[in-house]
Protein backbone atom coordinates (compact mmCIF):
# COMPACT_ATOMS: atom_id res chain seq x y z
CA UNK A 1 0.00 0.00 0.00
CA UNK A 2 2.76 2.35 0.79
CA UNK A 3 4.81 1.64 -2.38
CA UNK A 4 1.36 2.31 -4.54
CA UNK A 5 0.97 5.79 -2.52
CA UNK A 6 4.79 6.22 -3.55
CA UNK A 7 4.15 5.39 -7.22
CA UNK A 8 1.08 7.79 -7.20
CA UNK A 9 2.85 11.21 -5.66
CA UNK A 10 5.66 10.60 -8.08
CA UNK A 11 3.06 10.50 -11.30
CA UNK A 12 1.43 13.52 -9.81
CA UNK A 13 4.81 15.15 -9.44
CA UNK A 14 5.46 14.15 -13.15
CA UNK A 15 1.90 15.35 -14.25
CA UNK A 16 2.61 18.51 -12.67
CA UNK A 17 6.44 18.95 -14.31
CA UNK A 18 4.31 17.95 -17.56
CA UNK A 19 2.41 20.29 -17.22
CA UNK A 20 4.64 23.36 -16.46
CA UNK A 21 6.52 22.31 -19.09
CA UNK A 22 4.06 22.38 -21.46
CA UNK A 23 2.78 25.83 -20.28
CA UNK A 24 6.16 27.14 -20.49
CA UNK A 25 6.16 26.00 -24.88
CA UNK A 26 3.35 29.34 -24.55
CA UNK A 27 5.51 31.97 -22.40
CA UNK A 28 9.62 32.72 -23.81
CA UNK A 29 12.02 30.40 -21.79
CA UNK A 30 14.24 32.88 -20.11
CA UNK A 31 17.75 32.08 -18.64
CA UNK A 32 20.69 34.20 -17.35
CA UNK A 33 24.44 33.56 -17.46
CA UNK A 34 26.88 35.56 -15.71
CA UNK A 35 31.04 35.30 -16.81
CA UNK A 36 33.34 36.69 -14.53
CA UNK A 37 36.57 37.51 -17.04
CA UNK A 38 40.30 37.68 -15.87
CA UNK A 39 41.44 41.21 -15.03
CA UNK A 40 43.41 40.98 -18.80
CA UNK A 41 40.27 40.35 -20.91
CA UNK A 42 39.03 43.29 -22.86
CA UNK A 43 37.58 42.06 -26.03
CA UNK A 44 34.15 40.64 -26.22
CA UNK A 45 34.17 37.88 -28.85
CA UNK A 46 31.31 36.94 -30.72
CA UNK A 47 31.13 33.71 -33.02
CA UNK A 48 27.50 32.85 -33.77
CA UNK A 49 24.97 31.16 -36.03
CA UNK A 50 21.68 32.66 -34.12
CA UNK A 51 18.57 34.82 -35.22
CA UNK A 52 19.64 38.12 -33.11
CA UNK A 53 22.01 39.40 -30.77
CA UNK A 54 21.75 42.61 -28.92
CA UNK A 55 24.64 43.51 -27.15
CA UNK A 56 24.18 46.95 -24.39
CA UNK A 57 27.09 48.77 -22.66
CA UNK A 58 27.07 49.76 -19.37
CA UNK A 59 28.99 51.77 -16.76
CA UNK A 60 31.17 49.44 -14.80
CA UNK A 61 29.28 51.01 -11.58
CA UNK A 62 25.75 49.65 -12.70
CA UNK A 63 26.85 46.52 -12.96
CA UNK A 64 28.54 46.22 -9.75
CA UNK A 65 31.60 44.70 -11.07
CA UNK A 66 34.16 45.72 -13.33
CA UNK A 67 34.71 42.36 -15.55
CA UNK A 68 31.25 41.05 -16.14
CA UNK A 69 29.28 39.82 -18.88
CA UNK A 70 25.75 38.94 -18.51
CA UNK A 71 23.89 37.03 -20.88
CA UNK A 72 20.02 35.96 -22.02
CA UNK A 73 19.13 33.86 -24.47
CA UNK A 74 15.49 33.09 -25.85
CA UNK A 75 14.28 30.27 -27.31
CA UNK A 76 12.14 30.24 -30.27
CA UNK A 77 8.36 29.05 -28.74
CA UNK A 78 8.11 26.99 -31.45
CA UNK A 79 10.97 25.36 -30.87
CA UNK A 80 11.42 24.61 -27.82
CA UNK A 81 9.22 21.52 -27.82
CA UNK A 82 11.62 19.76 -30.14
CA UNK A 83 14.58 21.21 -28.58
CA UNK A 84 13.60 20.29 -24.66
CA UNK A 85 14.60 16.57 -23.70
CA UNK A 86 15.78 14.79 -20.68
CA UNK A 87 14.72 17.56 -18.58
CA UNK A 88 17.51 19.81 -19.71
CA UNK A 89 18.24 22.63 -22.42
CA UNK A 90 20.67 21.61 -24.73
CA UNK A 91 23.28 24.43 -24.23
CA UNK A 92 23.53 26.31 -27.90
CA UNK A 93 26.78 28.16 -26.44
CA UNK A 94 30.29 27.80 -25.01
CA UNK A 95 32.27 30.40 -23.43
CA UNK A 96 36.20 29.78 -22.59
CA UNK A 97 38.41 32.85 -21.66
CA UNK A 98 41.38 32.66 -24.25
CA UNK A 99 44.44 35.09 -23.58
CA UNK A 100 42.90 38.42 -23.12
CA UNK A 101 39.32 37.41 -24.93
CA UNK A 102 36.23 36.00 -24.09
CA UNK A 103 35.52 34.11 -26.21
CA UNK A 104 31.68 33.11 -26.41
CA UNK A 105 30.73 30.82 -29.49
CA UNK A 106 27.04 30.40 -29.94
CA UNK A 107 26.82 26.60 -31.93
CA UNK A 108 23.08 26.57 -32.04
CA UNK A 109 21.44 26.44 -35.70
CA UNK A 110 17.86 27.38 -33.85
CA UNK A 111 16.34 30.31 -33.51
CA UNK A 112 17.53 32.33 -30.71
CA UNK A 113 17.53 35.44 -29.78
CA UNK A 114 20.68 36.68 -27.35
CA UNK A 115 21.25 39.78 -25.50
CA UNK A 116 24.53 40.65 -23.77
CA UNK A 117 24.77 43.07 -20.89
CA UNK A 118 28.64 44.32 -21.09
CA UNK A 119 30.77 46.81 -19.54
CA UNK A 120 30.64 49.79 -21.91
CA UNK A 121 34.16 50.08 -22.40
CA UNK A 122 34.88 46.70 -23.70
CA UNK A 123 35.84 46.22 -26.95
CA UNK A 124 33.83 43.95 -29.26
CA UNK A 125 33.96 41.36 -32.15
CA UNK A 126 31.34 39.75 -34.22
CA UNK A 127 32.09 37.40 -36.98
CA UNK A 128 29.56 34.89 -38.02
CA UNK A 129 30.68 34.15 -41.47
CA UNK A 130 32.02 30.65 -40.80
CA UNK A 131 28.60 29.89 -38.54
CA UNK A 132 26.80 31.15 -41.42
CA UNK A 133 28.44 29.02 -44.17
CA UNK A 134 27.97 25.82 -42.32
CA UNK A 135 24.01 27.07 -41.83
CA UNK A 136 21.64 25.28 -44.04
CA UNK A 137 19.23 28.78 -43.93
CA UNK A 138 21.94 31.50 -45.10
CA UNK A 139 19.57 33.74 -46.47
CA UNK A 140 18.37 34.71 -43.06
CA UNK A 141 21.39 36.24 -40.86
CA UNK A 142 19.22 37.74 -38.24
CA UNK A 143 20.37 40.88 -36.62
CA UNK A 144 23.13 42.46 -34.87
CA UNK A 145 22.57 45.61 -32.27
CA UNK A 146 24.80 47.22 -30.25
CA UNK A 147 24.48 50.34 -27.76
CA UNK A 148 25.77 52.43 -25.87
CA UNK A 149 29.43 51.09 -26.64
CA UNK A 150 32.44 53.29 -26.16
CA UNK A 151 34.77 51.82 -27.40
CA UNK A 152 36.02 49.47 -30.61
CA UNK A 153 33.67 47.53 -32.75
CA UNK A 154 34.60 45.37 -35.60
CA UNK A 155 31.54 43.02 -37.36
CA UNK A 156 32.42 40.80 -39.73
CA UNK A 157 29.22 39.23 -41.56
CA UNK A 158 27.24 37.89 -44.84
CA UNK A 159 23.90 38.46 -44.35
CA UNK A 160 22.29 40.37 -40.74
CA UNK A 161 21.03 43.90 -40.74
CA UNK A 162 22.98 45.64 -38.32
CA UNK A 163 22.07 48.46 -36.04
CA UNK A 164 24.55 50.44 -33.90
CA UNK A 165 22.97 53.36 -31.77
CA UNK A 166 24.97 55.42 -28.99
CA UNK A 167 28.50 54.21 -29.82
CA UNK A 168 32.21 56.14 -30.34
CA UNK A 169 33.65 53.87 -32.53
CA UNK A 170 36.37 53.00 -34.14
CA UNK A 171 33.86 50.88 -36.36
CA UNK A 172 34.69 48.31 -38.87
CA UNK A 173 32.02 47.24 -40.23
CA UNK A 174 32.20 44.29 -43.47
CA UNK A 175 29.34 43.11 -44.70
CA UNK A 176 27.66 41.11 -48.12
CA UNK A 177 24.45 41.53 -47.72
CA UNK A 178 22.05 43.67 -45.24
CA UNK A 179 21.21 47.11 -44.09
CA UNK A 180 23.40 48.98 -41.55
CA UNK A 181 21.86 52.00 -39.54
CA UNK A 182 24.67 53.61 -36.80
CA UNK A 183 24.09 56.49 -34.43
CA UNK A 184 27.21 57.78 -33.59
CA UNK A 185 27.44 59.29 -30.08
CA UNK A 186 27.53 63.24 -29.34
CA UNK A 187 30.67 62.95 -27.10
CA UNK A 188 33.88 60.78 -27.11
CA UNK A 189 33.56 60.19 -31.27
CA UNK A 190 36.66 58.72 -32.10
CA UNK A 191 37.48 57.40 -35.69
CA UNK A 192 38.30 55.71 -38.07
CA UNK A 193 35.01 54.58 -39.32
CA UNK A 194 35.03 52.03 -42.18
CA UNK A 195 31.62 50.46 -43.22
CA UNK A 196 31.39 47.98 -46.44
CA UNK A 197 28.39 46.74 -48.10
CA UNK A 198 28.23 45.04 -50.85
CA UNK A 199 24.10 44.56 -51.11
CA UNK A 200 22.19 46.77 -48.65
CA UNK A 201 21.61 50.42 -47.84
CA UNK A 202 23.63 52.30 -44.85
CA UNK A 203 22.20 55.18 -42.94
CA UNK A 204 24.77 57.25 -41.12
CA UNK A 205 23.36 59.60 -37.88
CA UNK A 206 25.70 62.05 -36.55
CA UNK A 207 25.29 65.09 -33.98
CA UNK A 208 25.61 68.26 -35.82
CA UNK A 209 29.07 69.12 -34.05
CA UNK A 210 30.70 65.91 -34.99
CA UNK A 211 34.59 66.74 -36.04
CA UNK A 212 35.15 64.13 -39.10
CA UNK A 213 36.23 63.96 -42.63
CA UNK A 214 33.57 61.80 -44.63
CA UNK A 215 34.02 60.29 -48.13
CA UNK A 216 30.65 58.10 -48.79
CA UNK A 217 30.28 56.24 -52.33
CA UNK A 218 28.31 53.95 -54.41
CA UNK A 219 28.04 52.20 -57.75
CA UNK A 220 24.09 51.91 -57.89
CA UNK A 221 22.05 54.00 -55.63
CA UNK A 222 21.48 57.07 -53.83
CA UNK A 223 23.77 59.69 -52.26
CA UNK A 224 21.79 61.83 -49.67
CA UNK A 225 23.56 64.54 -46.94
CA UNK A 226 21.74 66.83 -44.43
CA UNK A 227 25.48 67.92 -44.25
CA UNK A 228 26.27 70.46 -47.65
CA UNK A 229 26.23 68.81 -50.43
CA UNK A 230 26.09 71.87 -52.30
CA UNK A 231 29.23 73.15 -51.35
CA UNK A 232 30.56 69.54 -52.13
CA UNK A 233 28.81 68.03 -54.88
CA UNK A 234 28.43 64.32 -55.83
CA UNK A 235 30.94 63.23 -58.52
CA UNK A 236 30.30 60.44 -60.57
CA UNK A 237 33.54 58.76 -62.48
CA UNK A 238 33.38 58.43 -66.25
CA UNK A 239 34.79 54.92 -66.51
CA UNK A 240 33.48 52.97 -63.62
CA UNK A 241 30.11 54.92 -62.65
CA UNK A 242 30.81 55.10 -58.99
CA UNK A 243 29.62 57.83 -57.41
CA UNK A 244 31.45 60.05 -54.96
CA UNK A 245 30.67 62.50 -52.02
CA UNK A 246 33.21 64.14 -49.96
CA UNK A 247 32.57 66.59 -47.03
CA UNK A 248 34.66 67.65 -43.55
CA UNK A 249 32.15 68.52 -40.74
CA UNK A 250 33.42 71.11 -38.25
CA UNK A 251 36.71 71.01 -37.41
CA UNK A 252 37.45 67.21 -39.30
CA UNK A 253 39.99 65.03 -37.78
CA UNK A 254 37.92 61.84 -37.73
CA UNK A 255 37.93 59.60 -40.74
CA UNK A 256 34.32 57.78 -41.73
CA UNK A 257 34.95 55.83 -45.03
CA UNK A 258 31.52 54.92 -46.20
CA UNK A 259 30.79 52.13 -49.40
CA UNK A 260 27.89 49.96 -50.67
CA UNK A 261 28.11 48.58 -54.01
CA UNK A 262 24.13 47.99 -54.81
CA UNK A 263 22.28 50.50 -52.03
CA UNK A 264 21.65 53.80 -51.29
CA UNK A 265 23.55 55.78 -48.74
CA UNK A 266 21.93 58.61 -46.27
CA UNK A 267 23.96 60.89 -44.02
CA UNK A 268 21.84 62.15 -41.39
CA UNK A 269 22.22 65.19 -38.71
CA UNK A 270 20.43 64.69 -35.66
Amino acid sequence: MKTMKTQTTFLLVGLMLLTTVALSQEKEVTQQYTFMTNRGANRLVVKNIVKDIKIVGKDAKLLNCTRCIHTWFRYDSLLYKKHFSGGSYRTPFSAKDEGKDLIYEVKSQIANSYTFLIQSKLNILIDNTAALIESTNISKGGKISIEGVESEININTLTSDIKLKDVSGPIVISSVSGDVDIELSKENLVGPISIGVLRGNITLRLPATANANIIASNLTGEIISDFATSQNPIETEEKTGIKIFKTNLNLGGNSIFITTGSGNISIVKY
